[in-house]
């Protein structure tokens, strides 16, 4: 932590924190991140739930496994062969990566999960403008006792973005799907999403501060409506910026956007301590 306190951090509320997978190869961003988690977590009481990326390229995945790749629409076709490797990458290396080194920063307790425990994410299969995409699953379900029963005994809940169906089927999941699903779910106080990518929602730069005046960093989400139908949210973040704002709709209180970057980066944003990230509310 910096000599400085940080103050004003939110108390006893419960977040979702969607991490971008990549976040786990820029080893100085991922532990600003977890620092800030903990510290969440740690001395403010509240209840912490961090759903991560990780979705390997897809020349990862066939020099993994002699499988058969067809890419549409910009989409990896989610065979059988597929499906298994990503979730042993997403398990086996991305989420025991995160609570590994949670772990070594928390005083409390953190638990890695997928999807698949306990059927927490039931998932149908998921398809593009009729088209088939394999083992790729949109979420109708989620059975929030798995998870409120670890995170209500103080553990931080790291959950990897793979669901399942009635038969145990393994689904890959859009993890912005699967943290604003998880976030309607529960009811949380905050959602959270970190990117890795410099962005910026209308004219608020979520990097540096847009102005001096913290009022311009919070909108309505009419104002964040209006911002995606005028074009204003970029290419990259618009599916992203979808899956937040609708949150609202289904008792999410707060949405933020914000970029990984200098130490305490959350804490400061939380506590408006520094002027630079998008807060949506209601």
């Amino acid at each position: 932590m910096d000599d400085k306190p940080i103050t004003h951090c939110p108390e006893g509320k419960l977040f979702v924190i969607k991490c971008c997978g990549k976040i786990t190869d820029e080893p100085h961003l991922l532990e600003n991140v977890l620092e800030d988690i903990a510290h969440l977590h740690d001395q403010h009481a509240n209840r912490i739930i961090c759903v991560h990326g990780g979705m390997p390229d897809p020349s990862t995945i066939l020099q993994l496994g002699d499988i058969w790749m067809d890419l549409m629409e910009g989409r990896l076709y989610t065979d059988e062969n597929t499906i298994r490797i990503i979730e042993r990458i997403l398990m086996n290396k991305v989420n025991a990566q995160i609570v590994a080194k949670l772990q070594k920063i928390s005083s409390n307790p953190v638990i890695g999960l997928s999807g698949k425990k306990e059927a927490l994410l039931l998932c149908r299969k998921k398809t593009s403008n009729g088209k088939n995409l394999g083992w790729v699953g949109e979420i109708n379900e989620v059975r929030t006792k798995v998870i409120t029963d670890y995170i209500n005994n103080r553990f931080v809940a790291i959950l990897a973005p793979i669901g399942t169906d009635s038969k145990g089927q393994s689904y890959n999941i859009n993890p912005d799907h699967a943290a604003s699903t998880l976030a309607q779910s529960l009811n949380a106080d905050h959602l959270v999403f970190i990117s890795l990518a410099s962005q910026a929602v209308g004219n608020n730069d979520l990097v540096t501060p847009a102005s001096q005046n913290p009022e311009t960093r919070i909108i309505s989400l009419q104002e964040a409506q209006n911002l995606l139908q005028n074009n204003k949210v970029p290419t990259e973040l618009i599916r992203t910026f979808q899956y937040g704002i609708q949150s609202l709709s289904y008792g999410v209180k707060n949405v933020h956007f914000i970029v990984a970057k200098e130490k305490n980066f959350l804490l400061k944003h939380l506590s408006n301590e520094m002027l630079f990230g998008t807060i949506v509310k209601m």
